[in-house]
């Protein structure tokens, strides 16, 4: 299944469990709170633009992830934090090896594959006609990433890839 692919592509990162943390107590609070203390700005319904539900954006060293639920929180707003979470690491990851920040974490080969094979038809149709085709692939990495990780597993890889903890 997509979780144990993924699982092995953060594995492969060499992830680090969060301290005193369990799969059943770590929450998406536990993930905003892990992500400010590392130095990423988690803002909720502020710079929202029409029908966005989230993103995740930087200038130079500063880190932001906005986070757009509207009035109620509901389970797509919690996918949109492990989503845009994923764009952050992507940043990591690409900072580390100095590859343009349109690049996923995964290679291309094993991203088209899990694609193909994780993704409904619907999610790779939006992207191709909502994102630049240059953004393509981290978009369909973060869509497999949201629909794949739980918080504490996005937090490991997160640790992993953006801190020295």
């Amino acid at each position: 299944m997509i979780k144990r692919i993924l699982t092995a592509l953060a594995a492969s990162i060499a992830v680090a469990a969060p301290v005193n943390a369990t799969p059943t107590e770590w929450t998406s609070l536990n993930l905003i709170e892990l992500l400010e203390r590392n130095g990423v700005s988690v803002t909720v319904n502020q710079n929202c633009p029409s029908g966005v539900l989230g993103n995740y954006e930087w200038v130079g060293m500063k880190r932001t992830i906005n986070l757009c639920p509207g009035d109620e929180v509901d389970p797509i707003d919690h996918a949109t934090l492990l989503h845009e979470t994923w764009h952050a690491i992507q940043h990591c990851v690409n900072t580390a090896r100095g590859t343009t920040s349109d690049t996923p974490v995964s290679s291309i080969a094993d991203l088209n594959s899990y694609v193909e094979e994780y993704l409904p038809q619907e999610t790779i149709n939006y992207v191709k006609s909502n994102y630049k085709s240059s953004n393509w692939a981290i978009e369909l990495e973060a869509n497999l990433a949201e629909n794949s990780f739980t918080p504490l597993e996005i937090a490991e890889v997160f640790l992993d890839a953006c801190t020295a903890e």
